[in-house]
């Protein structure tokens, strides 16, 4: 089994960055049963993922507590309906009709 290291800071942001860079490394052809550490500035990794391919499997559902579900891609409808509508929910969808109520 192959381990890669990498740091923290190296790995794009998103709402899933651990889980979406086990799905990159997958892509990239490395060998599905690689060990993932995930390292901040210290000796000790902060994240360890025992199968980059199971770590693809994964994504992270909020409704209505934080859980591990199975990944489900993105369908092109859905993307094409999200560019067009914007967020539905959460923090900026918020605040918009916040600012609507009180006239900012």
């Amino acid at each position: 089994m192959n381990i890669i290291k990498v740091n923290r800071k190296d790995i794009q942001n998103s709402h899933t960055p651990i889980l979406d860079y086990c799905r990159k490394l997958i892509a990239e052809g490395l060998e599905p049963s690689s060990k993932l550490e995930v390292y901040r500035n210290n000796e000790i990794p902060d994240i360890t993922v025992n199968s980059i391919n199971e770590g693809a499997k994964l994504a992270v559902s909020e409704d209505p507590t934080p859980r591990f579900v199975k990944y489900r891609p993105m369908s092109e409808k859905d993307r094409v309906r999200l560019r067009l509508k914007g967020p539905q929910k959460g923090y900026g969808s918020s605040v918009r009709s916040l600012k609507k109520k009180i006239g900012s």
